[in-house]
């Protein structure tokens, strides 16, 4: 059953696995026939998880021949002992709908085996099948089993202990096929996908998600010394993700107008006229700003700040700050070593007159990462 051997053929593994596929249901049927109890529970549970995980994969005639021999199974008399979940599979599979599914075609099967995942006992063998067919190539495949593994997402994505299971699968799916590209390439792009519709928001609130940090690092342990353009651009997708909550403490972000304590209602910038607007509605034409001062609130009814607009942010700030060229924030950052609780990030960050770094923007988030990946990650 785990013969996926593949040569200019294609997958000719298929052709073992449908063939133990018959064999395991013909030698079931007559095993029951003879003498049940020689089925014990581990050996249904596996008997049925290999079909089901079968039936969710991405070659129709594989996916067809498991899904006729899970039905031959399920309905077969005398009864086959110890399937588990049986009365609700006979619920989600009824003998009058069964007859009239294609097994192999995905509009048909993945809605129904999808539903499989709300049991404990499948879910394992359920999501293997469905990561290579969502992230595979066939566009109907990818689009019928994505759809399916999306709504199962969206109605537990507010459950936190059923997220987090599901996240750690995804975790042991990584482990368990360390540079197995079968798996691990489609992995990357089925993660990539379920984060990118945000099927993992119940995570974002948490600065030290221990999902995102071990997904990070499974990540780059799959593409450590890799050649594969297919593997790199994916891990290139999933990578943002990643760092998307940054580790509290690790990053600092700082306002070119940033000074400690309150900040100021009004920035000027340092030698050049501007039109300043009060929020009475008055104009005032500001000719020549002095770098550094700050007049009180008698001036449109609160504090202004004039600033260096443009000098670079070590300058600006001190040793450490750097500028990330991202056009769209205009901030300076100071990166840290040590990782600290929220609250304590965040007080000393502000303490140095900043905040907590929050990514506002995809570009943000880009440079962010590639700074984090070059220089302040092992």
């Amino acid at each position: 059953m785990n013969d996926y051997t593949l040569d200019s053929r294609g997958d000719v593994g298929a052709w073992t696995r449908e063939a133990s596929m018959t064999a395991l249901s013909d030698l079931a049927c007559l095993v029951v026939e003879k003498d049940p109890s020689i089925i014990t529970p581990e050996i249904a549970k596996m008997l049925i998880c290999c079909l089901v995980q079968q039936a969710c994969e991405k070659i129709d005639r594989t996916r067809a021949h498991a899904g006729r021999l899970f039905e031959k199974l399920l309905y077969h008399q005398p009864e086959i002992p110890h399937i588990p979940w049986k009365r609700e599979l006979l619920k989600l599979f009824p003998k009058s709908e069964v007859k009239k599914i294609n097994w192999a075609a995905p509009a048909d099967t993945f809605p129904k085996f999808t539903c499989l995942l709300e049991f404990p006992v499948y879910m394992y063998h359920v999501l293997l099948g469905l990561t290579v067919s969502v992230g595979g190539l066939t566009e109907s495949l990818v689009r019928y089993s994505s759809s399916s593994l999306y709504s199962y997402l969206y109605t537990i994505q507010n459950n936190e202990e059923k997220i987090s299971v599901f996240a750690e699968l995804v975790l042991q799916l990584f482990r368990e096929n360390v540079k197995m590209d079968r798996i691990s390439i489609p992995l990357l792009k089925m993660v990539d996908q379920v984060l990118t519709r945000g099927c993992f928001e119940i995570f974002a609130a948490d600065a030290s998600c221990k999902f995102a940090i071990e997904l990070l690092d499974r990540v780059k342990k799959e593409i450590y010394r890799s050649g594969d353009p297919q593997k790199l651009m994916a891990a290139a997708d999933v990578k943002p993700h990643c760092v998307r909550t940054p580790k509290p403490g690790s990053i600092l972000s700082k306002r070119r107008d940033a000074t400690p304590g309150p900040p100021p209602d009004i920035v000027l910038c340092e030698n050049q006229s501007q039109l300043l607007t009060c929020q009475s509605g008055t104009v005032i034409q500001i000719d020549h700003a002095d770098y550094g001062r700050t007049e009180g609130d008698e001036v449109c009814g609160g504090p202004v700040l004039t600033t260096n607009c443009s000098a670079d942010c070590e300058t600006a700030f001190g040793r450490g700050w750097k500028s990330l060229d991202v056009d769209v924030s205009q901030s300076c950052y100071l990166f840290l070593g040590k990782p600290k609780e929220n609250a304590k990030a965040e007080e000393k960050c502000e303490n140095r007159g900043g905040h907590l770094v929050k990514i506002e923007s995809a570009a943000e988030n880009k440079m962010i990462l590639s700074e984090l990946m070059d220089t302040h990650m092992d």
